[in-house]
């Protein structure tokens, strides 16, 4: 029993991680706008949000990069795999740079981290 419900916690935990990976340009916009304020509440909300959104939408890296590299790009076995690397590799980055968000969100007049990486494959993402 604690097996299933460790494996539904996982699939709860990969779910959401899917669901806020999608957030669209204007919110990433608004956060952004939030992060690069002057005042110092509102930047240290959006630096927590930022950290915790980053942290959450990681692990829905590793997904994406394979399906886009061999659905959309059309590399197939080879996409497979190097998409698979990247987002490991963007996975762990973005877990990186929103934990060291949300431990440097207190400090004054920093802004945090960026990274320029978006996804085109969310359906909210396109232009």
């Amino acid at each position: 029993m604690k097996k299933i419900a460790l494996f539904v916690a996982l699939l709860l935990v990969v779910g959401s991680a899917t669901a806020m990976a999608g957030i669209c340009p204007k919110t990433d916009e608004r956060i952004h706008n939030m992060v690069q304020s002057d005042h110092y509440l509102t930047k240290t909300g959006g630096m927590v949000f930022d950290g915790i959104n980053r942290i959450v939408a990681a692990p829905f890296e590793v997904l994406y990069h394979p399906v886009n590299d061999v659905f959309v790009d059309k590399e197939y076995a080879t996409g497979l795999f190097t998409g698979l690397a990247e987002g490991v590799f963007r996975g762990v980055e973005s877990a990186m740079v929103g934990a060291w968000n949300l431990l440097s969100s207190p400090v004054p007049d920093y802004h945090g981290e960026t990274t320029d990486h978006t996804h085109s494959l969310l359906p909210c993402s396109k232009s």
